[in-house]
């Protein structure tokens, strides 16, 4: 109720108040007092108009007060969400993994300090910009990853992207779609992870577990491989009835020794 939030004292607000100095300081005989409330009906402060004589008629007052504060109560509601805002901001900066929001159209709202690391483009740069065009050399992987996101509301795997001095990064995307308050999807969260070290890792075991380390040579376990993997039949053999055989032959002792 916009009365109870009103305090309206037409005079001798001294005597009522006398451990307010305020009202000494400047002389008060009357005060009108609104509260300033948020969309949720929190009250978030306070505004009031001290005279120095008694007032009868408070009605103009009082109207005129209630504008103000509802004008005042948004602009501090405005400026606490900015603040939010800002915090939740900074928070995702300190995130490890790169962070960015696209919209629909895949134009890029939101690039954090991460980004910028593994990305080479500055937050300024990359708003605003393509990420289709920025990011991907070859987008057919992105399509369709974000066709998934778009069908089932979110995507993870290993992508491969592009910096922008040009050379490729391996990530891990954990895409999210985002809804606004209807229910109909409004953009897409993207939480990238640089795989580059993991995949190359990845590669120097295997490296090691079929070539050999002072000849770089393939190994014994490589050749197996390859003879043991199905091959589809050449058509001559095929309709001849005959096959193929494959000889191993090892020069080492060791080798010598293990057939």
């Amino acid at each position: 109720d916009v009365y109870k939030r009103q305090h309206v004292v037409t005079d001798k607000v001294q005597q009522l108040y006398p451990e307010a100095p305020v009202l000494r300081a400047v002389g008060a005989q009357a005060y009108v007092g609104q509260q300033l409330c948020n969309a949720d009906g929190e009250v978030v402060g306070i505004v009031f108009v001290l005279f120095r004589h008694a007032i009868a008629d408070t009605d103009f007052i009082t109207s005129t007060l209630q504008i103000f504060a509802s004008r005042a109560s948004a602009e501090i509601e405005r400026q606490l969400a900015d603040i939010r805002i800002r915090h939740q901001a900074s928070l995702l900066d300190k995130a490890q993994d790169a962070i960015l929001v696209r919209d629909l159209d895949h134009r890029i709202i939101f690039w954090n300090k991460s980004a910028e690391r593994l990305y080479g483009w500055s937050q300024l740069q990359a708003l605003g910009q393509s990420i289709e065009t920025l990011l991907y050399e070859d987008p057919t992987h992105f399509r369709h990853a974000t066709q998934t996101v778009l069908e089932q509301g979110e995507w993870t795997g290993e992508i491969v992207q592009r910096h922008r001095d040009g050379s490729t990064i391996e990530v891990e995307g954990r895409w999210t779609l985002v809804r606004g308050d209807d229910g109909q999807p409004q953009s897409i969260l993207a939480i990238n992870t640089d795989i580059r070290q993991r995949k190359a890792s990845e590669r120097e075991i295997q490296r090691l577990a079929f070539y050999d380390a002072l000849t770089g040579l393939p190994n014994r376990m490589l050749s197996w491989t390859a003879c043991t993997r199905p091959w589809p039949p050449r058509s001559g053999a095929s309709r001849a009835g005959r096959c193929c055989s494959c000889l191993l032959y090892t020069s080492d002792a060791a080798d010598e020794e293990d057939s």
